[in-house]
């Protein structure tokens, strides 16, 4: 019964709150889940990711979006994946509390902390860390088993691979998770000593590996893409990752904000210091323990300091937070008549973490007044209009053209409203990929120059658009609608 209650809680959870999919929001249509559905449909269609559509984003999220596609055209089949990852999040929650022997208080309490701050973390939903989420939930739970009796390891190891392969081809900053619990169990094998556990442990790690990381590579080698693959994915995505200038965009979190929201890892870090210097972590299983959660700590603090500041990424920081929780119940459960230092570090980090906590409240407030006002409200309005404006201009262009449409500059919403999929190689975030990638003017160039596209659509946000761009399009296209936040082009000639 409680893991229908926990499913049935998850998936109300997205009904309301991943506005950018949810049946709920009849008309919302957001940018990058749009992009997104889009890559999906073009895989379905028979394109390369990286070759015909370029990202820095990897292949498996692509080919996760394309099954949803598959499943349902539009942000309806994003809904449905959505719905599959919180179902097995739910699930992963569930027994990880089952294995802690957590009463149900104690559960309804942590479910209660992972869907107050996953209001913010969602962030309107269909991204890859919510995708990548419930692996890590799982890995979680196959650790803390593996603690129980580290004999079973098998099990653990060919999934480890699996995760990590899938989280280096989608983003390799999400398989911290993983590396935290190779270091884990790499230190239990030094030492015990055991040479050969290690060598089948990491045997069928790489088999685990092996069963994506190859057929992945033997698509693309098919597609002649694999160069195209590694620019993107590794190249221009370390590029993105380390010289990004993030302070430019508004709808990030502020330096401070986001240092607050890194303090699980801070108190992580602190906690294991202060274990080590004072000689009480003596136990085997509570060493385990610390080691993989100190080590996920410092590099899950690491990899969020690179980068942009969206809340989406805080996602990767969840099964931190939740082993915490868990930890601290236990603590007030097993300890709460022991020393009065004991109590007082427990008591600190208490108050920590209603504080936390009550800053998430503060923000989903926010968050739920928007939603609401997207669901019947000045927003809802201002997304009905918008959806049926674009439907009327996909009404100038012959069904027979529509195949041939590019998306320039910001334009994707109008290409997910009609079901379309765009003819250039990059749909969303020029300006962005043109600074990051040098040869990427040169292809914007010829596409709009030579290639000879029938039609162009540009979104304009906030009276912001690429002049250049513009300008480069006025001397080969005329324009046949425009209103404040758009324009439709036509080839001259």
């Amino acid at each position: 019964m409680e893991y229908i209650i926990a499913c049935f809680c998850g998936i109300m959870f997205i009904s309301f709150f991943s506005r950018s999919c949810s049946p709920f929001y009849l008309y919302a249509v957001s940018y990058d889940s749009s992009f997104f559905t889009i890559v999906g449909r073009g895989i379905n269609e028979g394109k390369i990711p990286y070759k015909d559509y370029c990202d820095i984003k990897g292949p498996v999220f692509f080919l996760w979006e394309a099954l949803g596609q598959r499943l349902c055209v539009g942000k309806g089949g994003a809904y449905l994946l959505e719905l599959i990852a919180i179902v097995l999040c739910c699930i992963a929650l569930v027994k990880i509390c089952n294995n802690f022997k957590l009463s149900k208080y104690a559960k309804i309490i942590i479910f209660l902390i992972f869907f107050i701050m996953y209001v913010k973390m969602l962030w309107q939903g269909n991204f890859l860390e919510e995708y990548i989420l419930p692996l890590n939930m799982f890995c979680v739970l196959f650790a803390v088993r593996w603690i129980k009796n580290t004999r079973r390891h098998k099990l653990l190891s060919f999934f480890c691979g699996l995760i990590f392969s899938i989280c280096v081809f989608s983003k390799i900053t999400q398989a911290v998770i993983v590396i935290s619990l190779l270091c884990m169990i790499s230190y239990y094998f030094f030492m015990k000593k055991n040479l050969k556990d290690a060598a089948i442990f990491y045997s069928v790690f790489f088999a685990g590996v092996l069963l994506i990381a190859a057929p992945i590579l033997f698509w693309f080698y098919r597609n002649n893409a694999l160069y195209d693959l590694y620019i993107w994915t590794w190249k221009l995505a370390y590029s993105r990752g380390v010289n990004f200038n993030y302070d430019k965009l508004s709808v990030q979190e502020s330096t401070l904000v986001w240092e607050f929201c890194l303090m699980p890892c801070y108190l992580m870090v602190i906690y294991y210091v202060s274990g080590i210097i004072k000689r009480k972590i003596q136990a085997v299983k509570s060493r385990l323990y610390m080691i993989w959660l100190f080590s996920y700590a410092v590099m899950c603090g690491f990899v969020l300091h690179f980068g942009s500041r969206y809340s989406y990424y805080l996602i990767l920081e969840m099964p931190l937070v939740i082993m915490e929780v868990i930890f601290l119940i236990r603590y007030f459960k097993v300890r709460h008549k022991k020393k009065a230092e004991l109590k007082l570090i427990s008591g600190i980090m208490m108050v920590l973490c209603f504080v936390f906590l009550g800053w998430f409240i503060i923000e989903d407030a926010g968050n739920i007044s928007y939603l609401i006002d997207s669901y019947n409200g000045e927003v809802a309005a201002q997304d009905q209009d918008f959806y049926y404006t674009m439907k009327e201009l996909c009404a100038f262009i012959p069904e027979d053209e529509r195949s041939d449409i590019m998306s320039a500059d910001l334009g994707v919403r109008f290409f997910e409203v009609n079901g379309l999929i765009p003819s250039n190689h990059f749909p969303y975030n020029l300006s962005y990929f043109c600074g990051l990638y040098g040869p990427a003017q040169e292809t914007v160039y010829n596409e709009v120059a030579f290639e000879g596209h029938k039609w162009a659509f540009t979104e304009i946000i906030d009276g912001g658009y690429n002049k250049s761009y513009h300008e480069l399009l006025n001397q080969y296209y005329y324009i046949v609608a425009q209103g404040d936040s758009f324009i439709l082009w036509h080839r001259k000639g």
